[in-house]
Order: structure tokens, then sequence, then C-alpha cells
């Protein structure tokens, strides 16, 4: 068995293709395995083919792998193919189920041919369980990586938010709530198995050990900051209205409905206005839109959402379940004060009266009072901002690239040691 690591994950998310970078680097990366995903020469060329050019570029752009990987790279695509289509029919209840179908299959493709090769094989949650037994079994050690709260966390709340607005439960959550049993049994085995967690956030792991798990097992290293922007503009509110932006799926679990209605009580009128971008996971129609008096956008491709946070100037997240939102993140960068939730992961990124407001999840009167303070005091708002700026200066993907290197490095050198 070799003394390396197998990252096994379904998707190639922008933060596992960093910690990929940094694997490689210090030499402990043998081979990834994933669904769908296509090299960056490759995807280069690709835009130059006429007709499929631009529509495989668009379907590919979020699966591209550096070109140091490809020979590194392992792919079961026909399932997630299968989830592609399903997804583009707008149909959530059978996307969901075809979503869990390809995810076990990978699973299980992964425990047949990659389990047992290395020393430690690196998954995601929920698609684990049968790679992580398989390697277990073969006398290998299992890492997990969250980028969520502990599985028990999450579900409470789910049933918690459907007691409350029964009237937003639509036939999606009901799906979700009612396979709620089956998905914590397979997460539950899954961290019966885990040797070591990385999670993205130290609120994911403080809800680990909530619930039971071995503090001495998880390790929290938070998600890197994007690139921040050059330079911070003051932003001159005179003559316009203040801008709050929300960014993230118009669901219960980001807390839309406690945000909706502090922003009634605002009653901020024609000085401030509220723009919300993401998936109307809710099924908000456009009379309740109206009657809150929110300008909502959809969903964002990359380039159009950086420019909405240019735009504005307050971020608000008001999330009762995270591990760390990537929105969060980027509009730290832009250079933003923030008014979010502990629950957002984003812990010492947000500081209180510093870059923006922390207030408690699901407290409607505290989130209008900081719309209310952001309103009338709009001249603290340039310095919160630059705060904010400073803040993901001093924690970006290269910090977190060195600390996930030091971590995988460390337990590495253990297991050959005691091997």
């Amino acid at each position: 068995m070799k003394p390396g690591v197998i990252m096994s994950t379904p998707d190639l998310r922008l933060s596992l293709m960093s910690i990929l970078s940094g694997l490689q680097q210090v030499g402990v990366l043998d081979h990834v395995v994933t669904t769908i995903g296509i090299s960056a020469s490759l995807l280069k060329r690709r835009k130059q083919w006429p007709v499929f050019g631009p529509p495989l570029n668009k379907l590919m752009s979020k699966r591209v792998y550096p070109d140091f990987l490809h020979d590194r790279m392992s792919f079961y695509s026909s399932r997630e193919m299968c989830r592609i289509v399903s997804a583009r029919t707008g149909m959530k209840r059978l996307t969901h189920r075809v979503w869990h179908w390809a995810e076990l299959g990978f699973d299980r493709h992964v425990a047949r041919q990659f389990a047992g090769r290395s020393a430690w094989l690196y998954g995601m949650e929920h698609s684990s369980m049968a790679s992580f037994q398989r390697q277990r079994a073969m006398g290998g050690n299992n890492v997990m990586r969250m980028v969520n709260a502990d599985g028990r966390y999450l579900a409470r709340i789910l049933k918690e938010e459907a007691h409350r607005f029964p009237h937003w439960v639509n036939n999606y959550y009901r799906q979700l709530l009612n396979d709620q049993q089956d998905t914590l049994d397979r997460k539950q085995q899954e961290y019966e198995l885990t040797d070591l967690f990385i999670a993205n956030a130290s609120f994911v792991k403080e809800t680990l050990v909530e619930n039971g798990l071995a503090a001495d097992k998880i390790y929290s290293i938070p998600t890197g900051c994007p690139a921040t922007s050059v330079m911070i503009k003051d932003p001159d509110t005179r003559g316009r209205p203040l801008r709050f932006v929300f960014v993230g799926s118009l669901s219960l679990r980001k807390g839309v409905p406690y945000l909706l209605e502090a922003w009634k009580s605002a009653a901020a009128g024609t000085d401030a206005v509220l723009t919300l971008a993401g998936s109307n996971e809710m099924g908000l129609t456009s009379s309740e839109l109206a009657r809150y008096d929110v300008d909502y956008r959809g969903v964002l491709d990359s380039t159009s959402l950086v420019n909405l946070l240019d735009e504005s100037d307050v971020f608000v997240l008001p999330t009762l379940a995270e591990g760390l939102a990537h929105s969060a993140l980027e509009a730290l960068s832009r250079g933003l004060p923030i008014i979010s939730t502990r629950e957002s992961g984003l812990g010492s990124f947000l500081k209180q009266g510093h870059n923006g407001w922390l207030i408690p999840a699901r407290d409607v009167s505290a989130l209008t009072r900081a719309f209310e303070e952001a309103m009338n005091q709009p001249e603290k708002l340039s310095t919160m901002g630059k705060a904010s700026h400073q803040i993901a200066s001093e924690w970006t993907v290269d910090h977190s690239n060195q600390a996930h290197q030091k971590c995988i490095t460390q337990i590495l050198n253990r297991t050959i040691q005691h091997g």
C-alpha cells in the first residue's frame, strides 16, 4: 500500500482544486477519482470548436482540473451524466433521486477500483460509505472533507423550519424530510469509519463535537478567501439608496423567511434596496417578492455575481446552517461589510462592530436593527468594508492550502512511523 492519498470526489469544486495542488506540491497525492472533468488545456482548445464549443464549455467550466493532474485522473461519468440531464428538466424531486443514485454508484466504483491502494482515502460526505468500508478492511485510513455542519444538526434544522413555515414546505422539501433518516444512517456510518475529519469552518467542528465525535479527530481549516480586489472604493451613498445584497439559495436553511420579515420591518422605502440572487428553492412567487419589496435576480454566473457585489454596500446572510458560505468569503474579498450569523461558519472573519454585524440566527429584531444601523450610519460602512478586505487578505486560498498541506503531511508521517 502506497504511503499517499487518493482523493475521491464526485465534483471538482474550486476549493478542492487548490487542495489538490497543495497535496501535489508536497508529493503525497497518488490519484484523483471523480465523475466528469476536463483539463484546462483541452477546455481551451474546445472553445474553438464550431457549434459544440460554447455549450460544452458552459457545461464543463465548473469541472476543469489543472494540467499537472492529467496522468492522475480517473472518471466514472455515466451516472453523473444522467444527473445532469435530470437537472435540466427542472424537476427537483427527480433530480434529487438521480443524484442519490449517482452518488451511491460512484462510491461503489471507488470501493471496487481504488480503496486499499494508498494509505489514505480522502472522501466527501455522503459518497464514501462503501469506499471507506473497503479502505478500512484493507488496512488503510480514511479522511473526510466536511463542508457542511453535522448531519444530525442539519436534520434538526430542516425539521424545525418545516414546522415554523409549513406554507413554504414544497414537495421537494417534503422529500428531503422523508429521506432524512436514511441519509442520517448513511452519514453516521461514514463518520464511524473516518479516522480524520477536515472541517472547512470552526462551526462545522463544533457541530460534530456536539454530536459526539472526538475533537482530536477533527481539524478545522477554513476555506481561503478569493483574491481580493485591487482597491476599495469609498461608497458614496448620497443621492441613491443603500444597496444590501443576499447571495445563496432562497431556502429555509438560509434564513430567508427571517430576512424577508426583517426587511419588511426595517421599512426602508426609497432609502435602501435589498437584492436577492440564487435559486428559488422556496418557490417564492412574483407577488410575494413584490410584497416584501425585494429585487430578485435569479441564479447568476460568477462574473455577474462579482459585478453585483461590487455594486452593493452591505452583504447579508442570516443563515441557520452552513459549512462556510463561499458567497460570504467573496463579499469579504470585495470589501463589503457583513451581516450574518455564527452559523454562517465565518467565525473570526466577522467581528461585531468591526466589519459588520454578528446577529443571532432566527432573530428578526436583531436583523432589523442591523439594517437600520447601516442605513442610519452609512459613513461607517467604508471603514467596515476596508476591515473586511484586510481580513480577507490575511486568510487567502494560499494560507488555507498551507494549513491543509501541513495537516495531511503530519498525519501521513505519523502513519508511516507507526505503520
